[in-house]
C-alpha cells in the first residue's frame, strides 16, 4: 500500500517528461529496494512493483482484426474516415469515399506492413487501387482481405489517446500530442478512465491538449467539444465489458478543418472478439 502510495504521489508531482504513468515511480521503488536488498528475489517484491515491472515482458494479449476493430469504434460514434473491406478487385466498388486512399493488407501475422509492400499510399483513383491490390495479391497469394480507406491529410493537430486495461488500477486513459511527435516530445499525461462528460473534459484540460486549446491560436482554430466528443467515444469502446478488450489506441486523432478523425487503431482483447451482428455501412464518415 505505501509504495503504491509513494509512485502516486510521484505521479502526481514530479513533470511529465520525468515520469509519464504511475508504472515508472513503481519500477523505480522496485528497484531501489532490490538494490538495498540484492538477496532479496524479484518475486519476494511487492506485488505492485512485481505487476509494473512484468508489464514490460508479459504476453501480448490478442490483437483485434482490423476490420472488426473498425466496425466495434463505430459502433461507439468513434469518427474514422470511409473505409470498405475488399478480398478482390471487384469489391474495390463498395468503397464510395474520396480520392486518395491507402490500401493495405489485413493480417495481423504481418508486422511493418510497409516494410515488405504491404501498404500503398495517396493511391489517387480507382483503377489505382485495382493496380495496388494485384500486386499484393500476387506478393502475399493466398485469400487475404484488403483495407482501403480515405487518406486523411495533415491536420490542424494531431493527438494520441490511449485506454488500456492495468492489472492493478484498471483502466487507465492516456492524452498526449501524437503522430510523429508523440514519442519524442514526451507530452502524455494519464488518468483513470473517466466514465463521465465531466470527467472527460477534466482529463483533457488536465493535459497539454487542454493547454493548447485554451491557447489564443487554439481558441480560434479547434473547437473543443468535438475532441470530448471523441474521446468520450473512445473511453466507451474501452468499457464495453462485452467485448473484453485490454487495450484501445488511436494515434493520432486528427482534427481537420470540420471533423475529428480516427487514423491508425490498436485495438486488444483477452479473448477472440466476433464481427458485430449487423451489417455496417462503411462508406459513410462517422465524424463530429
Amino acid at each position: 500500500y505505501h509504495m503504491v502510495a509513494a509512485a502516486q504521489t510521484a505521479h502526481d508531482t514530479l513533470p511529465a517528461p520525468a515520469v509519464q504513468d504511475v508504472h515508472d515511480p513503481m519500477r523505480a521503488i522496485g528497484r531501489i529496494l532490490a538494490y538495498h536488498n540484492p538477496s532479496r528475489a524479484a518475486d519476494a517484491l511487492p506485488l505492485s512493483a512485481r505487476i509494473a515491472e512484468d508489464r514490460i515482458s508479459a504476453p501480448i494479449t490478442a490483437v483485434v482484426d482490423t476490420e472488426i476493430a473498425l466496425d466495434l469504434l463505430r459502433t461507439h460514434d468513434v469518427p474514422v474516415a470511409p473505409y470498405a473491406v475488399a478480398r478482390t478487385s471487384e469489391h474495390l466498388a463498395a468503397y464510395t469515399g474520396a480520392w486518395p486512399t491507402a490500401v493495405k493488407v489485413v493480417d495481423d501475422d504481418i508486422e511493418h506492413k510497409s516494410d515488405v509492400g504491404g501498404v500503398h499510399l495517396n493511391v489517387p483513383s480507382a483503377q489505382a487501387a485495382t493496380q495496388a491490390l494485384q500486386e499484393m495479391q500476387a506478393r502475399f497469394g493466398g485469400d487475404r482481405r484488403y483495407l482501403i480507406q480515405e487518406m486523411v491529410t495533415r491536420g490542424l493537430l494531431e493527438i494520441f489517446v490511449s485506454c488500456y486495461r492495468d492489472p492493478q488500477f484498471g483502466w487507465i486513459l492516456l492524452i498526449g500530442v501524437g503522430g510523429l511527435w508523440a514519442e519524442p516530445l514526451a507530452t502524455v499525461h494519464s488518468t483513470v478512465l473517466p466514465r463521465t462528460r465531466e470527467a472527460v473534459q477534466q482529463a483533457v484540460d488536465d493535459s497539454v491538449i487542454g493547454r493548447i486549446l485554451r491557447s489564443p491560436r487554439g481558441r480560434r482554430l479547434l473547437d473543443p467539444k468535438p475532441i470530448y466528443d471523441a474521446i468520450e467515444a473512445v473511453c466507451a469502446t474501452a468499457a464495453d465489458a462485452q467485448h473484453a478488450l485490454t487495450r484501445v489506441e488511436i494515434n493520432p486523432l486528427v482534427a481537420e478543418a470540420d471533423r475529428w478523425i480516427a487514423v491508425d487503431i490498436v485495438m486488444e482483447a483477452a479473448r477472440p472478439v466476433e464481427p458485430t451482428e449487423q451489417p455496417l455501412e462503411k462508406e459513410e464518415v462517422v465524424a463530429r
